[in-house]
């Protein structure tokens, strides 16, 4: 994969990425950020010179992703969000979101953001990882945060407070 220009700015000189998305809520709740959700993942691939994103989203309860979070990744408790790579390959990235609104909205207030954002970082996170960062070392965690950052400021969220406290969240 060839890197961005600049870090966190989306490339003018590549052509419009493909975005296909599912987003399904199993939450009771009326929010529907489908839009965000959407500039998100286009900002994500141009970002990173992905050239199509194939992703299933789902929003769960907290019993939902600990289920999954223990299936995949051995760990059984809830957690904020899981993602799963089904195909990374030069023509782009396939993969699913799972991102906790149970979880969002418990720790929204340490943000002081409406729950929506915090789920809308979740789901940027998720597809930070499909599309290949990581964030298990430091440098890579860095890399992830300021990646976050810079999509959620380009969506008009200000998360600066909130994601320098990432690690410190006991989920």
């Amino acid at each position: 994969m060839e890197e961005s220009n600049t870090l966190g700015k989306p490339r003018p000189d590549i052509m419009s990425p493909s975005i296909e998305l599912e987003l399904e809520y199993h939450v009771a709740t009326n929010t529907r950020d489908f839009d965000r959700i959407n500039r998100a993942a286009l900002w994500v691939a141009q970002t990173l010179n992905i050239k199509k994103i194939i992703a299933s989203i789902a929003i769960v309860d907290d019993a939902a992703i600990q289920k999954v979070n223990s299936q995949h990744l051995g760990h059984d408790w809830p957690t904020d969000v899981v993602s799963l790579v089904f195909e990374s390959a030069a023509e782009g990235v396939e993969g699913e979101v799972i991102a906790s609104w149970e979880t969002a909205a418990r720790l929204s207030y340490l943000a002081n953001w409406p729950v929506e954002d915090e789920l809308l970082l979740y789901v940027i996170h998720g597809l930070l990882h499909i599309c290949g960062l990581d964030d298990r070392q430091p440098s890579e965690q860095r890399i992830m945060r300021e990646m976050e950052q810079a999509c959620l400021h380009s969506l008009g969220v200000d998360a600066s407070d909130h994601l320098a406290k990432w690690n410190d969240i006991t989920y």
